[in-house]
């Protein structure tokens, strides 16, 4: 969805101060702040991203294994190798 609620709330606050202090152009204002709701959500929110977490992801790369994982699956991966080099080992005695 594309709708953030602080941009519908903020977009609410300015329909109310026209209501308010110019109610001949709510008609006209209407429709113009339903249509301005959505691009003005995705920059609030491709800018909160940027500000967040755009900088945590550029430095990492997706990859949040601990070192002591990665020894597990790498010794994990060498049984492996083993295990598959002994069966064929076997197989071709038979």
């Amino acid at each position: 969805m594309c709708i953030n609620w602080k941009v519908a709330a903020g977009l609410g606050v300015v329909a109310l101060g026209i209501m308010v202090f110019a109610p001949e152009f709510i008609g006209a204002a209407t429709p113009l702040l339903i249509l301005a709701l959505c691009p003005i959500s995705m920059g609030a929110m491709m800018w909160a991203m940027a500000r967040n977490g755009g900088a945590k992801s550029c430095k990492t790369d997706g990859n949040d294994a601990t070192s002591t994982e990665l020894t597990e699956s790498r010794t994990e991966v060498e049984a492996l190798r083993a295990e598959v080099d002994r069966l064929r080992n076997d197989r071709s005695v038979s």
